[in-house]
């Protein structure tokens, strides 16, 4: 099992933090606070799409989309109006509806006192690097061939826009 707040720590050479305050006008702690909200829906958003038909080969399809893994490691490429609408279907794939985005985002804001429309940026941000951040942690445990061959075969049953 992957630690998805760790990813996020570790992800853009272990700046993504920092960068993500920059990009949404919070400080560093705020940024910190708004991943240590989200983490924990967006893992849930994953657990529960992996277990509908079809949803663990949207996930897989996503992290053969190479936009992803270059957000995980490239600030600029997470800021990136393409990585920002394909960590949108992400989201919207994995919670269903505005509601429900919005119902996380509100209650992330009441935890961290962060706008909920600021969260509602920033998640897309997020899954984007956590999918990315994923599949490298993958690669770098070998299971690369693995991951592509399964990303391959996910391809045509991913609505993500791979």
């Amino acid at each position: 099992m992957f630690n998805l707040y760790q990813i996020i720590q570790g992800a853009q050479g272990g700046q993504a933090i920092d960068n993500l305050a920059q990009q949404f006008g919070l400080s560093s702690e705020q940024a910190d606070a708004a991943v240590k909200s989200l983490i924990p829906a967006l893992s849930t958003g994953f657990m529960t799409k992996a277990a509908q038909p079809g949803g663990y080969g949207e996930i897989v399809g996503a992290m053969g989309d190479d936009q992803h893994r270059q957000a995980y490691a490239d600030p600029n490429t997470a800021q990136d109006p393409t990585t920002q609408q394909k960590g949108g279907d992400i989201v919207s794939s994995i919670f269903g509806n505005s509601a429900i985005i919005n119902q996380v985002a509100e209650q992330a804001s009441r935890y961290t006192g962060i706008p909920a429309a600021t969260l509602v940026q920033m998640l897309p941000v997020i899954a984007s690097m956590v999918i990315g951040g994923v599949a490298t942690t993958m690669q770098n445990q070998g299971m690369g061939g693995l991951l592509g061959q399964l990303a391959g075969r996910a391809a045509s049953a991913t609505f993500w826009g791979n």
